[in-house]
């Protein structure tokens, strides 16, 4: 039974990286508190219809691979235990193609197993498998824009647009993606938005063979059949609006997209065809956050750190702030790594030992992007 001795946490976002925290942080028995400022849970990029769970290849393994590696295991289990095959899920398999000699087509380098998601899905199971386990309170349509530490009682107070005190917490998890540092005052955490935009439209494909409807991805994905909550679906995209947060959709992307979806699947290029003579095609934008080095940044942070990090100096000696942690910069790797990343951090804010080695704890540690974003400054004044 929980009480007021239950350590609690307040998460700010409630996409998979906020989601994933709440049920790995129930699982341990906090209490939680979950604040999104859109309407509901997966408002931001996690909206996104169709993503997929894939390898992360490389030529030699570098700390993201590995990382992805060790996430996807997760992910597959996340799924198996907590939504029913076809309930926003499908395993399948992917087509992988290189870019060849300029005038050729691409190339099939490979196939591997991969799952589609709709990442909605997966954060609706973890809130409600949660709620089984622990005090869970969802509070959509709630902002959080200032923190304030109240040094007497060493809780965080959570302020509204309003300034007004929305609630304290001993804990809180910023997951809020690339908004987070204007929420903690911290300007050099060298976080970027990445917009990106996918077109979809409506799928007929249910009852052909299973060689038709495999995706296929080179720059991006093509999905030739998928079905979402809205109903059946074929997508392809997403491109890529390095620095931008703009969500508004372009012709420019879709052009992409459509020059994506003729390299890698040209006899899908009739149905795009058709259904856009019909207004049937529409386009979904999301923006992901990116780190510096591509890695996310899961663990305690830094707090109102503006400039004057020395970027010599040993990550270990950058000061964070009590009870005050992130779970960020997933990048287009939401679904092989949030899983993963939320026991990571649930692990570290229970004192727990890390299903990470020390190697990769330091790698998403989030001290180093200070460090990063001052080598960088120095490099331009220089």
């Amino acid at each position: 039974m929980l009480g007021r001795s239950s350590p609690h946490a307040a998460i700010i976002g409630c996409g998979l990286a906020g989601a994933a925290t709440a049920i790995a942080l129930a699982k341990l028995g906090w209490r939680i508190t979950v604040y999104e400022s859109g309407d509901n849970p997966a408002s931001g990029a996690s909206a996104l219809p169709v993503g997929m769970l894939s390898p992360h290849h490389t030529t030699q393994p570098t700390p993201l691979s590995r990382l992805t590696a060790q996430g996807l295991s997760v992910t597959r289990s996340h799924l198996q235990t907590y939504l029913p095959d076809g309930h926003g899920w499908v395993a399948t398999s992917v087509e992988n193609y290189e870019r060849g000699d300029l005038h050729q087509p691409p190339v099939l380098q490979g196939v591997d197993l991969a799952h589609i998601i709709q990442p909605a899905c997966l954060i609706d199971a973890w809130l409600n498998h949660a709620r089984a386990l622990t005090s869970l309170e969802l509070c959509t349509q709630t902002p959080i824009t200032r923190l304030h530490f109240d040094d007497v009682t060493r809780h965080w107070n959570l302020l509204s647009t309003t300034g007004a005190v929305r609630s304290a917490a001993s804990h809180v998890v910023v997951a809020n993606a690339h908004a987070a540092p204007h929420l903690l005052g911290t300007l050099a955490l060298g976080l970027r938005p990445v917009a990106g935009q996918i077109t979809l439209g409506p799928s007929q494909m249910g009852t052909d063979s299973p060689s038709r409807i495999t995706p296929k991805r080179l720059s991006g994905v093509y999905v030739p059949h998928f079905l979402t909550r809205a109903g059946a679906v074929w997508s392809v995209g997403a491109t890529y609006r390095r620095g931008s947060d703009d969500l508004a959709v372009r012709a420019r992307d879709r052009a992409a997209n459509h020059d994506l979806l003729a390299s890698i699947a040209p006899e899908a290029t009739d149905r795009w065809s058709a259904q856009a003579k019909e207004n049937l095609l529409h386009d979904w934008v999301g923006v992901r956050c990116a780190s510096i080095d591509r890695m996310p940044l899961v663990g305690a942070l830094p707090f109102g750190v503006h400039a004057g990090i020395d970027p010599s100096a040993a990550r270990h000696h950058i000061p964070t702030a009590p009870g005050l942690y992130g779970l960020l910069a997933l990048g287009s790797r939401g679904l092989s790594l949030a899983p993963l990343l939320g026991e990571v951090l649930a692990a570290k804010m229970s004192g727990q030992p890390s299903p990470l080695p020390l190697d990769l704890e330091k790698a998403i540690d989030p001290r180093r992007a200070l460090l990063q974003s001052a080598r960088q400054a120095l490099k331009t004044r220089q």
